[in-house]
């Protein structure tokens, strides 16, 4: 079966949930990685600088760059961990937390005008549908790294 109308909808459309007209009034000097790593670091109260990497699937010098970032605007703050003074911990400020306060409300808004249009069939439908999507999702993104880790490495290039 060829989905390629079903995908096309679907990307044609997701921009209304990633980029909806109501976040406009947000920083946007933020981006989707700034982003990602905040909602992370929400999620958590507090969070080690391997584990935003790993999230936003960057090299660790690439999150540390979004990290110096939002340490210099104001939205998160850097301290070294109590048990262990090697370790650097990052957390957000409360200026951190409106924004995502802020977005999360929108998307909370969003989904709930999407339920009210449903029946409480279609709720429990859509809502294990999304959970077994995002299972399937999930297990595809393990299988591609492990196929990744085991393949070929990176090659060098000799530049003459």
């Amino acid at each position: 079966m060829n989905y390629s109308a079903v995908i096309d909808l679907v990307l044609d459309n997701i921009k209304k949930f990633v980029f909806p007209e109501e976040w406009l009034n947000l920083d946007c000097t933020l981006s989707k990685q700034d982003v990602f790593a905040m909602l992370l670091i929400n999620r958590h109260g507090e969070i080690i600088m391997s584990r935003i990497a790993d999230y936003v699937n960057i090299p660790m010098s690439t999150a540390t760059g979004i990290i110096d970032r939002l340490v210099k605007n104001g939205y998160c703050v850097r301290r070294r961990s109590e048990s262990d003074r090697r370790v650097v911990v990052i957390s957000l400020t409360e200026k951190a937390k409106k924004i995502i306060s802020a977005i999360k409300s929108v998307g909370n808004d969003y989904f709930e005008h999407i339920m009210q249009a449903l029946t409480p069939e279609e709720q429990k439908f859509l809502s294990s549908i999304i959970l077994k999507i995002m299972g399937i999702l999930n297990n595809q993104n393990i299988s591609l790294k492990n196929k990744k880790e085991k393949g070929p490495g990176m090659q060098k290039i000799k530049i003459e």
